[in-house]
């Protein structure tokens, strides 16, 4: 896991309070200007719970090492688990208090690098290393039940800091007619995969309620009563007595009928009988 480490630095500022908190202004305009210079774009947050929020900032340290395993355009996670931002405030009811931190420092410019050689999918988010791939267009969503013909622009691969539109830079060139066809032909083996999957779950409960009703069917034939008889197909398993209890005798009654009449009563599939699945509730 690669990570890079930046500075953070931590401010708080009064404003427009000059007699209280004389050169805050001054101060906090030189903050506003060095995060303008280098970029960043303020992301302010209004704090849900005070305690919380006063505890992150007081944890954070002067220096960060942040996680590139997966990467955004304004956010980073730290190696322990913190989310930062490149310049970040929280809002109190009080604007005048100017409370945030911003990163800077030389690990800024791989972090910058990374950002711009790093691609990502607009649909899936998926990231690919720009030197490792030759791809255009993101592969890895294409199979997706959910992606429509409408949502193929944002498979186009830009980098995580781009600002471009995804579906205004879409070229109708051969990689765009590729992609519609990986599109249609991906969408055709998920639909085939899904009516497989429909019909064999189908296929199991038919012969699941075929299996049970012929079992009814056969112990009524008998001459028996199945009210208190009820299959169990998540368990495999017939329970005798579920809707009103019977003592030890009883069960072993309704048992030893079933065993003197097992050739006359359906098996399953398996070929075993009802009373090696029977118990009593």
């Amino acid at each position: 896991m690669k990570t890079v480490k930046v500075e953070l630095v931590k401010y708080r500022y009064v404003i427009n309070d000059d007699e209280y908190y004389p050169n805050h202004n001054s101060k906090y305009e030189e903050i506003v200007k060095e995060c303008k210079s280098l970029g960043y774009k303020l992301k302010d947050t209004h704090p849900v719970n005070y305690k919380k929020s006063k505890d992150f900032y007081d944890s954070l340290t002067e220096e960060v090492e942040i996680d590139t395993a997966h990467l955004f355009n304004n956010q980073f996670n730290t190696v322990c688990g913190k989310r930062v931002f490149l310049w970040h405030e929280f809002v109190f009811t009080n604007n005048d208090v100017k409370q945030g931190y911003f990163l800077r420092g030389d690990g800024i410019k791989e972090l910058k690098e990374l950002l711009n050689n790093t691609l990502s999918c607009g649909y899936c988010g998926k990231q690919y290393p720009k030197q490792e791939t030759d791809f255009k267009y993101c592969n890895n969503c294409l199979n997706s039940e959910h992606l429509e013909h409408g949502d193929l622009p944002l498979l186009l691969l830009l980098p995580i800091n781009s600002k471009e539109n995804r579906r205004k830079n879409i070229a109708l060139d051969d990689k765009w007619i590729k992609l519609v066809n990986d599109y249609q032909s991906a969408q055709l083996k998920l639909k085939q995969k899904r009516a497989k999957e429909l019909l064999e779950e189908l296929d199991n409960r038919y012969r699941i309620e075929r299996y049970e009703t012929k079992v009814k069917h056969d112990i009524l034939m008998l001459g028996k009563e199945v009210d208190n008889l009820r299959y169990y197909s998540s368990k495999d398993s017939w329970v005798y007595g579920w809707r009103v209890r019977v003592d030890p005798k009883q069960f072993e009654d309704f048992r030893q009928f079933l065993a003197e009449n097992a050739d006359k009563i359906e098996r399953d599939c398996f070929g075993i009988d009802i009373c090696n699945k029977l118990s009593m509730k």
